[in-house]
């Protein structure tokens, strides 16, 4: 059974732990110490007691935390970690095993060092958890389809993005192959991925500029009713930057 606590998610920070039960793991760590603290405690448990986590790439929001992880904890990442702590150099396509939980690392298409998305695996449900990345490579989504839940970017909308004010090589990184999913993007990738198993989306990385979580919803259903999907047995649930979001079952 896979219970999910998705910290913070956004701009000024990253995190997402994920447990079987037994075993913890954390995706990302952008968020500051007591933050984490109190997301451990949610499953009775502390930082200690994670066993390890995975980085999906090297940008600040998504990383700027690593110094209060345990020193002993497990870490793995596609970039140069740290040169004070061990870590595990991985690439699309290795697959790791945390006692029950298996994490397969997949490719992703951001403007960092070799970026991922991570497909985790408990028994015989599915999470994708895939963000940062301005398409999805037919690959990653090939190992995706019929998740029991998806944590997919939802970062923007084109015409906010485009009228935001923002510098125009601002605008083009978002918008171009290695930004970000625009709430459209991500509604037809889902409708491509989603199964009879799928219970649950989780949207994420909302931009707080050019993008609000009305706006994103809206776009999913409109999106789903234009191809005649019906997602009405599915939950569509945005995540937060400043709450924690729970996901998976058992809470």
């Amino acid at each position: 059974m896979i219970k999910i606590a998705f910290l913070a998610s956004g701009s000024k920070g990253n995190a997402t732990l994920i447990t079987d039960g037994s075993s913890l793991i954390l995706i990302d760590m952008g968020i500051g110490k007591r933050r984490l603290q109190e997301g451990c405690a949610l499953f009775d448990k502390t930082d200690k007691d994670i066993d390890a986590v995975f980085f999906t790439h090297n940008h600040n929001d998504h990383i700027s935390g690593w110094r209060y992880l345990p020193s002993s904890l497990k870490v793995y990442a596609s970039f140069p970690y740290s040169e004070n702590k061990p870590f595990s150099l991985i690439k699309a396509g290795d697959r790791i095993e945390v006692g029950q939980i298996a994490v397969t690392a997949l490719s992703a298409s951001h403007d960092a060092r070799n970026p991922l998305s991570y497909l985790i695996e408990v028994g015989q449900e599915k999470l994708a958890y895939v963000t940062d990345t301005g398409y999805i490579p037919k690959k990653t989504l090939n190992s995706i389809t019929d998740c029991d839940y998806y944590l997919l970017e939802s970062n923007h909308d084109p015409s906010l993005e485009a009228h935001s004010g923002r510098s125009a090589a601002l605008v083009a990184r978002v918008l171009g192959k290695k930004g970000r999913l625009s709430n459209e993007d991500s509604a037809k990738y889902f409708l491509k991925a989603y199964g009879e198993k799928t219970k649950a989306c989780y949207l994420a990385h909302l931009s707080e500029d050019c993008n609000y979580p009305e706006l994103a919803l809206k776009t999913y259903c409109q999106t789903a009713e234009k191809l005649g999907v019906d997602l009405s047995g599915i939950a569509l649930v945005v995540t937060s930057q400043s709450e924690t979001v729970y996901g998976g079952d058992g809470w």
